[in-house]
C-alpha cells in the first residue's frame, strides 16, 4: 500500500490493484467531513441526497384501471408542518419522520395526532425509535457528494472519478438499506415504528398490510374514482402514440359524432379508446336513428364526474370561467382523473350541450369549436373560457320572436 501497487477500498471491504490515480480520495473524505455542517436537519438532508421509490396501491389502480402511488418524504419535528402536502402527479404521501432523540418522538407523536393530520387523509404518517444508524449512512453519502461537487481534479482523473462514484454507489445501497430497516413493516427495526393516519395510531405489521392499507385510503379519498380500463390514455403523461390517438379520436368525436363508432374502420388505437371509455360507459350511444353524446347509461362515479363537468356549465351562466379551472377539480379528490382522460370526457359533455355553450380564447369568441381549437384548449386549458347561453325563459321568447321575424317558425 505504501509503495501504491495496491489500495484498500474500505468503503466495500476490499483490496484492489492500483491504477495510477493522483488524487487521495481518503485524504479529500476527511477533508470533506469538516466542511459538512452536522447540526443540519436530517431530513432535509435526506430530501435533497436520496430519492426513494414511490409506492403504488396497487389493489386499488387494479380496480378502478388509474393508477395511484403515494410519494415518500422524509421530516422530522421543525418540517413537518411545511411538508403536508401531496407533489403534482402523486395520489398521497408517505411521511417518514426522523427523531435523533426520546424527546423529539414524543414531539413528532403528539403533531400526528393533532387536527393538523386529521384533515389529511391522504397522508400517512411513520415514526420510528431511532435513527442513529441512518444518520451515519447519510453523512457519509453527504461527505462523498461534496467530494464530487467540490474536487476540482476529478475533472482530469478517470479513476479517481470512477473509484468516487463506486463509493457514492455503496453509499446510497446503505442509506436504502436504513430506510428499509426503518420503515419495512417486515424488519425487526420497523416493529417499533409507529404509524399514523387521520392523527389515529395504526397497526401496519407487514408490507402487504401497508400496500392494502394504501388502497383503502385511495378508496375514501378517490371514492368518485371512475373505473375506467385504458392504459393508453388513463395517465397523467401520454405517450407520443397514445397522444396522436387520443388527437384522432377528438376530431371524430367533434366532426362525426352522429356516425356509428365515429366513423372509424379498422382498428387504430383510438378505437380500443373509444370502446372503453364512450361505448361500453354508453357516452356514445344511438338514440332515435342517430349517434349522439349524453350523460353515461349507468349511476356510478362516472356519472359523478359527468354531472361535475355540467354543474360546471350551468356555473358558467352568470360568467364565464377558464376551463383550467374544471380540469384542476376532476384531477383533485374525490375525482382524481389523469390529465389523459380528462380532454375525452370534457369533449363528450361539450358536444352534448353544444347547443348551450360558448368558447373563448383568450378573450375571443369562437364561432365553433374546431378540431384545431381543441388541441389549443388540451394543451393551454387557461386560455379558454366557457360561458353557458341555454335558449329558455325570457330568452327563449325573444328567440322565437326573431325567428317569426326572419320567417323561419321554429318549435
Amino acid at each position: 500500500t505504501d509503495r501504491s501497487l495496491i489500495i484498500e477500498r474500505k468503503h466495500n471491504g476490499t483490496i484492489a490493484l492500483w491504477e495510477g490515480s493522483d488524487l487521495d480520495l481518503d485524504d479529500e473524505v476527511r477533508n470533506a467531513g469538516k466542511n459538512v455542517a452536522s447540526n443540519a436537519s436530517l431530513a432535509e438532508k435526506l430530501n435533497l441526497l436520496w430519492a426513494p421509490r414511490p409506492l403504488v396501491a396497487k389493489r386499488h389502480s387494479f380496480k378502478t384501471g388509474t393508477l395511484r402511488y403515494f410519494s415518500v418524504r422524509f421530516a422530522d419535528a421543525p418540517t413537518l408542518s411545511k411538508s403536508l402536502f401531496v407533489e403534482p402527479g402523486a395520489d398521497g404521501l408517505l411521511l417518514y419522520c426522523l427523531p435523533l432523540t426520546s424527546t423529539e418522538h414524543e414531539t413528532l407523536v403528539n403533531l400526528a395526532s393533532n387536527t393538523m393530520l386529521q384533515e389529511k387523509p391522504e397522508i400517512l404518517v411513520a415514526i420510528p425509535r431511532e435513527v442513529n444508524a441512518l444518520s451515519d449512512a447519510v453523512h457519509d453519502l453527504e461527505t462523498l457528494r461534496y467530494v464530487q461537487s467540490h474536487t476540482r481534479q476529478l475533472e482530469a482523473d478517470a479513476v479517481a472519478r470512477r473509484e468516487l462514484r463506486a463509493r457514492i454507489s455503496v453509499a446510497e445501497g446503505r442509506v436504502s438499506t436504513e430506510v428499509q430497516r426503518l420503515f419495512s413493516p417486515e424488519e425487526q427495526t420497523a416493529r417499533e415504528t409507529a404509524w399514523f393516519h387521520h392523527g389515529m395510531p395504526m397497526s401496519i405489521p407487514t408490507s402487504r398490510t401497508l400496500a392494502d392499507f394504501l388502497s383503502r385510503i385511495c378508496d375514501d379519498v378517490y371514492v368518485n374514482t371512475p373505473t375506467l380500463r385504458n392504459e393508453l390514455v388513463n395517465r397523467r403523461n401520454l405517450s407520443s402514440a397514445a397522444a396522436a390517438a387520443r388527437r384522432n379520436l377528438l376530431g371524430a368525436m367533434i366532426s362525426r359524432q352522429g356516425e356509428a363508432q365515429l366513423g372509424f374502420s379498422r382498428t387504430p388505437p383510438e378505437v380500443s379508446i373509444y370502446s372503453s371509455i364512450l361505448f361500453a360507459t354508453g357516452i356514445h350511444r344511438l338514440e332515435n336513428g342517430t349517434y349522439c353524446f349524453g350523460a353515461p347509461t349507468q349511476s356510478g362515479a362516472l356519472a359523478e364526474v359527468w354531472n361535475e363537468i355540467t354543474s360546471f356549465f350551468t356555473d358558467c351562466e352568470l360568467k364565464k370561467r377558464t376551463l383550467a379551472d374544471l380540469f384542476v377539480t376532476l384531477q383533485r379528490a374525490p375525482y382524481g382523473l389523469k390529465l389523459g382522460i380528462i380532454p375525452i370526457l370534457f369533449c363528450a359533455a361539450a358536444m352534448a350541450h353544444d347547443t348551450e355553450i360558448a368558447f373563448y380564447e383568450n378573450g375571443a369568441f369562437l364561432p365553433e369549436i374546431t378540431v384545431d381549437a381543441f388541441e389549443r384548449l388540451v394543451k393551454s386549458p387557461d386560455s379558454f373560457e366557457l360561458r353557458r347561453y341555454r335558449i329558455e325563459g325570457l330568452r327563449r321568447d325573444v328567440y322565437i320572436q326573431l325567428a317569426h321575424l326572419f320567417g323561419q317558425p321554429t318549435p
